[in-house]
C-alpha cells in the first residue's frame, strides 16, 4: 500500500469503507500493483517479440497472437 498510495490517500480519504460503494485501500493498491505487473510483463513480451522478428518473422508473428491474447483485457459483460 505504501508504493501505491499516497498518504493522503491512506489516512483521508479511504478511512472508512463502505462494504457496498466503496473498495478497501488494499484491494485499490493490489489492482496498481496487480497493473504495474501486467506492464512489465506486457513490456517484457513486447522485447522478446522484437527480437524474435530478426530471426524468425513467422514465429515472431505467432508470439505477438500469443501476447495479444494473453494481455488484452476484455471488458465485455
Amino acid at each position: 500500500m505504501n508504493q501505491y498510495l499516497s498518504d493522503f490517500d491512506r489516512t483521508f480519504l479511504n478511512r472508512y469503507t463502505l462494504p457496498i460503494v466503496g473498495v478497501s485501500k488494499e484491494a485499490r493498491a493490489r489492482m496498481m500493483y496487480e497493473e504495474d505487473k501486467r506492464l512489465q510483463d506486457l513490456s517484457w513480451m513486447n522485447s522478446q517479440v522484437d527480437q524474435l522478428k530478426k530471426v524468425d518473422p513467422a514465429e515472431a508473428k505467432e508470439l505477438a497472437k500469443i501476447r495479444d491474447d494473453t494481455f488484452t483485457r476484455d471488458n465485455s459483460p
